[in-house]
C-alpha cells in the first residue's frame, strides 16, 4: 500500500490465483522459483530448512529504491521510476534477499567489515545460482539487478566489479566506516573469486588467470557446503578461502579442481601465490 510498515495487506497466498498486480504476481513467482531452486539444487526446504512460510511485502514505502530481509520476512520497494523499477520483479534480487535468511539460519555472518561483505557476496552468489538454474544466460547471470534498472545499468558485475565502484582484488580493499565497513563494496572481491572459480578467466586487477573453471554444478555444491557447514559469524575472506578448500576436499574434488578453487583466491589477492 506504499506505506512504511510491514507486512501490509495480504494479496496472495500460496496456491492463490493471480491478482493482476504485476509487482505482486511477479514477486510471487520469483519466490516460488527461488524456493524450488534451493530445494532442487541443495535439498533445502525454505530459508531455515524447516519449510517455514516465506512472507514478502511489495509496494513498500514511496520511491524506495531498496529491498531487505529483516530477520522475519523480505521487503521490496517500488523504486524511484527514474533509475530503478520495482525491486521485487527481479529474480536475482529476490533470491539475494531470501539468501540473507539462509545465512541467518546457518553461518550467521556478522554484518560488518569482511564478514559482512562475505554475507553480501553469499547473497549475490546464490542469487546468481538461482538465476542461472532458472535460465542460463552467459551475460545476465553475472550482473545483478539488471531486471530493475531503467538506465541499462546493473547494480553489480561479478566479472568486472570495478565497473560499479567495487574492488576486484584485495589490493583495492576499501577501508571505511560507512556501509557497515563497506559490506556492499568489498563483496566484489568474493564475487569475482566465485566467477573465476566457476568459469575461469582473468582478474582485472592482478591479471592472474584461472585457466579453467569448475562449471556450475560443482561450484554450486562447494559454495553451499562451505557457506552452510564451515562459515561462522566472523569468517573473513581468508577464512572463506580455507573453508572452500575444506568443502572441496569433502566433495572429493580432484587435485586439479582443488587447484582451481585456490587459484581463484590467488587471482583476487585473498591468498598468496
Amino acid at each position: 500500500n506504499n506505506d512504511w510498515s510491514t507486512p501490509g495487506t495480504l494479496r496472495r497466498s500460496e496456491g492463490g490465483g493471480a491478482t493482476g498486480d504485476n509487482h505482486v504476481d511477479t514477486n510471487y513467482n520469483h519466490i516460488g522459483t527461488t524456493y524450488n531452486c534451493y530445494d532442487t539444487l541443495f535439498g533445502r526446504d525454505s530459508f531455515d530448512d524447516r519449510g517455514s512460510l516465506i512472507r514478502s511485502t511489495v509496494h513498500y514505502g514511496q520511491g524506495y529504491v531498496n529491498a531487505y530481509w529483516d530477520g522475519v520476512q523480505i521487503t521490496f520497494g517500488d523504486g524511484d521510476n527514474a533509475n530503478s523499477g520495482e525491486l521485487g520483479r527481479d529474480l536475482d534480487v529476490v533470491a539475494h534477499e531470501f539468501t540473507h535468511g539462509v545465512t541467518q539460519f546457518t553461518s550467521q555472518l556478522q554484518y560488518v567489515n569482511q564478514s559482512g561483505a562475505l554475507n553480501e557476496a553469499i547473497s549475490d552468489i546464490f542469487g546468481t545460482f538461482v538465476e542461472h538454474s532458472y535460465k542460463d544466460d552467459a551475460k545476465n547471470n553475472w550482473i545483478l539487478g539488471e531486471g530493475i534498472s531503467l538506465t541499462a545499468t546493473p547494480i553489480r558485475d561479478m566479472i568486472h566489479p570495478t565497473l560499479h565502484q567495487q574492488p576486484a582484488n584485495m589490493s583495492q580493499l576499501v577501508k571505511t566506516t560507512q556501509d557497515n565497513g563497506g559490506v556492499h563494496i568489498n563483496s566484489g572481491i568474493v564475487n569475482n573469486a566465485m566467477f573465476l572459480m566457476t568459469m575461469g578467466g582473468t582478474n582485472d586487477t592482478s591479471k592472474v588467470a584461472v585457466s579453467a573453471g569448475l562449471g556450475w554444478d560443482k561450484s554450486q555444491k562447494v559454495w553451499y557446503r562451505a557457506a552452510t557447514k564451515y562459515f561462522a559469524a566472523t569468517t573473513d575472506f581468508a577464512g572463506a578461502a580455507q573453508d572452500l578448500a575444506l568443502a572441496a576436499a569433502d566433495l572429493q574434488f580432484t587435485q586439479n579442481e582443488k587447484n582451481i578453487v585456490d587459484c581463484a583466491w590467488i587471482a583476487t589477492g585473498v591468498k598468496p601465490g
